[in-house]
């Protein structure tokens, strides 16, 4: 999952963030404040939070999941021999999900689908990923308002704000647009298309970034996906890199790219085993203090 840049439309926040900081000290953005709090409520207020996610199954076409009533709540079974209230089954063009007498059938262009109720405290939702360019998968993940993960999360964690890690990239297009396909966290992949390269400079050195879509139709085409590894990955930072947003550069094919690594952030995959992240090995030889950190407590 991608953590996009907030713009701060009506939000009102406490003036930069600095009440009680140095005369002195540089005043962090407003909206890297708001994306910041976003973050935290990615990951534990939001109905979806990350750490909400108590369980997951995959959904290859032609099988199904079913949603069973256990004492503790609800649970994600692969078969039906005991009694559900859910029964979701893939299908070559849909996703049929059977709620008691309802029946709702899902293109693959309507997915992810709305949460769906299960009680006051839990809630479903599936979404669809490309494992390859040919296969795709719908993943089934339980919420819970209960999950334990949520008692012992101690805050997600930031370098400070530093203007030197924002700069002015070239696009440089890729004229082949080839499929790509990541390794993921989980032993999986994930089909991408490589639609070109962020060329920039930083910390004294020239660098093409990889960027990735999942489509390759100019009209849908509003940000890229990517990441990148530094000489602060495993001690500073989540061991398998960080992913920054690329967006904001209006119609495609843009000539130049903004790039804030202030807005880099750890995958989801850092602090939830139901989530399928991609592996970017693009590598940046330099201490990238930007962006968020992982924490000491965080680490095994």
């Amino acid at each position: 999952m991608i953590r996009y840049i907030l713009v701060s439309l009506g939000l009102s926040l406490m003036a930069c963030n600095g009440a009680n900081a140095p005369d002195d000290a540089p005043a962090e953005p407003t909206e890297w404040t708001a994306w910041k709090q976003s973050g935290e409520d990615g990951y534990v207020n939001d109905d979806l939070a990350v750490l909400k996610a108590v369980d997951y199954r995959y959904i290859p076409v032609g099988a199904a999941v079913f949603v069973s009533r256990r004492d503790s709540g609800y649970a994600l079974i692969v078969d039906d021999t005991e009694a559900y209230v859910v029964k979701a089954s893939l299908e070559p063009d849909n996703l049929c999900v059977l709620s008691g007498e309802d029946q709702s059938h899902y293109r693959y262009a309507d997915l992810p689908t709305d949460p769906i109720l299960l009680s006051e405290t839990q809630r479903l939702r599936f979404n669809l990923e490309n494992i390859t360019h040919e296969e795709k998968r719908v993943r089934a993940i339980l919420y819970d308002d209960n999950a334990p993960e949520l008692k012992g999360f101690p805050g997600l964690t930031y370098f400070p704000y530093d203007q030197s890690g924002v700069v002015t990239a070239t696009f440089k297009a890729d004229p082949n647009v080839p499929e790509i396909i990541l390794d993921t966290e989980r032993g999986l992949t994930k089909a991408f298309y490589r639609l070109g390269f962020a060329k920039f400079s930083i910390s004294g050195e020239d660098y093409e970034m990889p960027l990735y879509t999942g489509t390759t139709n100019p009209d849908e085409i509003d940000s890229f996906f990517t990441g990148f590894v530094d000489d602060t990955t495993g001690a500073e930072t989540y061991g398998t890199g960080r992913y920054v947003p690329i967006s904001g550069f209006g119609s495609f094919p843009p000539k130049t790219l903004k790039i804030d690594f202030n807005y880099a952030y750890n995958p989801y995959c850092a602090r939830s085993r139901a989530y399928n992240c991609p592996v970017i090995s693009f590598a940046i030889n330099a201490p990238m203090r930007f962006g968020e950190s992982y924490g000491k407590k965080e680490k095994n």
